[in-house]
């Protein structure tokens, strides 16, 4: 979680975080990757129960377009 970060600001760390665990290896040699979903509070919901839901659909959106990426919610 980032406090008091914009969506975009938010959307910049996870892309740092994605980016810096991308050129790391497991202890066998694999690449690590990571799909990421982000929710804007207040701008998306103001419930936490839908915030969560709405990180939870933008994570699977990023699976689903390919994995190794990070989603907004849209909201």
């Amino acid at each position: 979680m980032v406090s008091h970060a914009s969506a975009e600001e938010a959307y910049q760390v996870a892309e740092r975080i994605r980016h810096t665990l991308e050129v790391s290896t497991n202890p066998i040699g694999q690449t690590i990757t990571v799909s990421q979903g982000i929710a804007h509070y207040p701008s998306h919901t103001a419930s936490a129960q839908d915030l969560l839901h709405l990180a939870d659909v933008a994570l699977y959106e990023a699976k689903k377009s390919g994995r190794n990426r990070t989603v907004i919610a849209e909201g």
